[in-house]
């Protein structure tokens, strides 16, 4: 979408925090930090009118989307859109790897831009220490998630919301920097989605963390039983991580459903909890696996430093 008139995005003067102020207290936005020195701010105009706003909040490797808001005159001319992508930028200008949010009313917005649902108790301790996040929050606040920097994350995570399977889209993710190509690697993990096969077992997010692990570690000579042990070692360590974040490693329970019959897809589809839960076990599954093949792996290593 692009906007109907070219309006500038511009970096937010000293003159302009009066207005951003009113403009917040119309959009039933939180105005009390508003002069928080880690806060840079944009802005639209339109013939010196204030259109919307953004700011990103600066907690080092992580930032914080604030203060996203457009006037009602001026919605559905792409004005909100053109603030999120800049603000994206900037998020990447500053070098952050990812960006949270909070929202009570605007969740689905960010959904169709492709945020993923998080727990509010995952993110990143230095944000979690921000006013928006200790402030009290709703039953109905969302806590949303962006991965910024181009990486294994993102990678698993748009390759998620392309269409392929948690399990293919993690494994997928790392198998070039393992010497493996993506359309070998897509194949082989076609089957481990849903919990393999529709079973409801073991995360297909986990069986592809799972798979990067093996080709990283795995052994191909039957006495290497170091190759063996090393590999069992991380699958495990894995395997806790996953849970310490999650509370499972397996699909049904992670879903809270039984993904094994038709009729139990069709009750999580239409409680939406492919597309607000999956995406954030493809994101742990990968997070976990990154840290953990980093560790002994210096390709991985090069390329987190590259990117």
């Amino acid at each position: 979408m692009t906007m109907n008139k070219p309006y500038p995005i511009a970096k937010a003067a000293e003159q302009d925090v009066p207005g951003i102020i009113t403009l917040l207290q119309q959009c039933s936005l939180p105005t009390e930090d508003i002069s928080n020195t880690r806060q840079s701010f944009w802005t639209v105009k339109s013939e010196q009118k204030l259109c919307g706003s953004v700011a990103l909040e600066n907690y080092g490797h992580c930032g914080l989307l604030r203060s996203f808001a457009v006037y009602p005159s001026f919605r559905n001319q792409g004005v909100g859109t053109a603030l999120l992508n800049h603000a994206m930028e900037q998020a990447a200008n500053m070098g952050f790897e990812c960006l949270y949010l909070c929202t009570d009313s605007a969740a689905l917005y960010f959904e169709r831009h492709k945020w993923i649902y998080v727990p509010r108790d995952s993110v990143d301790e230095k944000v979690r220490q921000s006013h928006e996040f200790q402030s009290p929050w709703s039953d109905s606040t969302a806590c949303m998630f962006f991965p910024v920097r181009q990486g294994f994350v993102k990678t698993a995570v748009q390759n998620f919301q392309s269409g392929f399977n948690c399990s293919q889209s993690v494994f997928s993710a790392f198998a070039p920097f393992l010497g493996l190509e993506v359309q070998e690697a897509l194949k082989i993990a076609t089957g481990f989605g849903a919990g393999i096969g529709y079973r409801g077992e073991v995360c297909g997010a986990v069986s592809g963390a799972y798979m990067a692990i093996g080709l990283k570690h795995g052994r191909w000579k039957a006495e290497d039983i170091i190759a063996k042990e090393n590999t069992l070692s991380l699958m495990k360590e894995l395997d806790t991580r996953f849970i310490a974040r999650n509370g499972s490693l397996y699909c049904n329970k992670l879903l809270e459903g039984d993904i094994s019959t038709s009729e139990g897809r069709k009750k999580i589809d239409d409680e939406h909890k492919f597309k607000t839960l999956c995406p954030r076990f493809v994101k742990d599954a990968t997070e976990i696996a990154e840290k953990l093949l980093g560790q002994e792996n210096p390709r991985l290593q090069e390329e987190k430093t590259l990117k």
